[in-house]
Parts: structure tokens; C-alpha cells; sequence
């Protein structure tokens, strides 16, 4: 059989050219969205340097598409995590309080069955999902392709 064999499954879905249009996508959201300041950090600042970043790394993937998956996903993942932080700083917080009393209710019925990490990290991912709904914002992971 002359057939060329079949890509790994691990990487079906993230070639280059699925990735880098993803991670433009990604930096027009970033661009455009309504973010304000709070507390003297400008989440539009972060948002907009972070766009920058996601077209350089699809720049990189297309220049140079033997980049590692696992470190270009560790670069998405700080740039979500600073997102994540000033979007936190800058909004006021009754509204994070008030979200946080929904995660609470939603979590509720399974406290019982969690321990105490588990629901620490429900919340504060509850929350993120929240705050990137508010503000129209993507997930950048790859994950989330």
C-alpha cells in the first residue's frame, strides 16, 4: 500500500493553517472589544497587546510551522492569564461578588462530593467565564479551537 500514512491524532485539527487564522480571529475580538480602565490598569492596553502577540505567533506559524504546539499553548495560556487578571482588577466588585454568590448557588448541591481545591478552582473558572462573556472576549486557548 504506497498510501501515505495517516497524521498522528494529536495533531489533526492544529496545523498551521487552522491555527493561525484562529489566533488572528482571536486578536480582531481582542481588538475590538469595550474594555475600561479600573484601579489604574487598562484592561484595553492588555487586550491590545495581547492582539499583537496572537498575530506574531500566527506570523510564526506560518513562517515557521515546525513550532511546538505545547509552547505556543503555553504562551496563549499567559496571555489569557494576564487578561484574566486585569479584566479581575478593573471591574468593580459588587459585580464580582455578585458572580461569585451565582457560583456559589450553581456549585451548591456538589460541595459535598468536591473538596475544598475543586470548587476554589470552579469558581474562579465560573468567574473567568463570566468576565470573557461580559466583554465579549474569547477563550485563546487551542483548546478552544
Amino acid at each position: 500500500d504506497s498510501a501515505l500514512p495517516a497524521k498522528p491524532r494529536a495533531a489533526q485539527g492544529f496545523e498551521p493553517e487552522v491555527i493561525a487564522p484562529f489566533l488572528r480571529r482571536n486578536a480582531e475580538l481582542l481588538e475590538a472589544a469595550t474594555l475600561t480602565g479600573g484601579g489604574g490598569i487598562s484592561a484595553r492596553s492588555v487586550a491590545l497587546d495581547a492582539a499583537k502577540t496572537l498575530r506574531q505567533l500566527a506570523e510564526e506559524m506560518e513562517t515557521k510551522p515546525a513550532t511546538r504546539l505545547e509552547d505556543l499553548e503555553l504562551r496563549l495560556t499567559v496571555l489569557e492569564e494576564k487578561l484574566f487578571a486585569v479584566l479581575l482588577a478593573s471591574t468593580p466588585d459588587e459585580e464580582i461578588v455578585t458572580v461569585r454568590a451565582e457560583a456559589d448557588r450553581d456549585l451548591a448541591p456538589y460541595r459535598r462530593k468536591m473538596s475544598g481545591a475543586q470548587i476554589d478552582q470552579l469558581q474562579k473558572q465560573y468567574v473567568h467565564k463570566r468576565l470573557l462573556e461580559k466583554y465579549h472576549l474569547p477563550r485563546l486557548s487551542l483548546f478552544y479551537m
